[in-house]
């Protein structure tokens, strides 16, 4: 089966478990490292439920299986990638990757990622692109994916909601520039500077959200066609 940069970290507190005998030290681990947590492992595509049970003598066959998994997963790792491309980059750049990194489990890590991807896309939009740099790029867009899966959304008010509109069409427009998505993000920008619950102000962003599904379902289309 396929495997992601989050099975690293599912890995490693696996093998943290396994050392200490500790089934509890799965969750904090994975929690305390990666800021991954119990409720987001049990709805992932193939969930995990329980805690792994105490199985010492697998210890030698994981930690080679977390080798391999770094290796796979290396380019995409966004530490591992930052200390590949940040020779590429100026200094105030490389001050704000690294300040994620040290705060990456913060509520306003998504806006940060979306900033930083902005200024980064200029070194690799224009001249002679790094590979190293373009992979960084893939890490910062991983994690951003990574971050609003995490989200608790049964406990976000519908304002907070509302504004990761915005910020997710601005991160698809660093990859790529497509009209129909900038008209939507500039509807949406509009509709949610102003008061949003009078007159009607809802029945309007109930239109903005249908046909905004209307054009990512088209925008879907075109990216199955390349």
């Amino acid at each position: 089966t396929n495997t992601s940069p989050e099975d690293i970290a599912i890995c490693e507190a696996y093998l943290a478990c396994q050392f200490s005998g500790d089934p509890g030290d799965f969750y904090r681990v994975i929690w305390e490292n990666n800021g991954i947590s119990k409720e987001y492992l049990e709805n992932m595509y193939h969930p995990i439920h329980h805690a792994p049970m105490h199985l010492p003598h697998m210890i030698p066959d994981f930690q080679h299986f977390l080798w391999i998994l770094k290796l796979t997963h290396s380019g995409a790792d966004l530490d591992v990638s930052l200390e590949n491309a940040k020779g590429f980059l100026d200094g105030e750049l490389n001050y704000m990757l690294h300040d994620l990194l040290q705060h990456r489990t913060e509520w306003w890590v998504p806006g940060k990622i979306v900033e930083i991807r902005k200024r980064l896309s200029g070194y690799w939009k224009h001249g002679f692109p790094s590979r190293d740099v373009l992979l960084l790029d893939v890490a910062l867009e991983d994690y951003f994916r990574l971050q609003l899966q995490k989200l608790d959304y049964s406990n976000l008010s519908i304002d907070d909601a509302l504004n990761l509109i915005p910020l997710i069409l601005e991160n698809a427009l660093v990859t790529e520039e497509d009209q129909e998505l900038m008209m939507r993000l500039s509807h949406w920008s509009k509709l949610l500077s102003g008061e949003r619950w009078t007159g009607t102000m809802p029945l309007q962003l109930l239109a903005a959200s249908e046909t905004l599904a209307l054009t990512l379902a088209h925008h879907m289309d075109k990216l199955l066609k390349l």
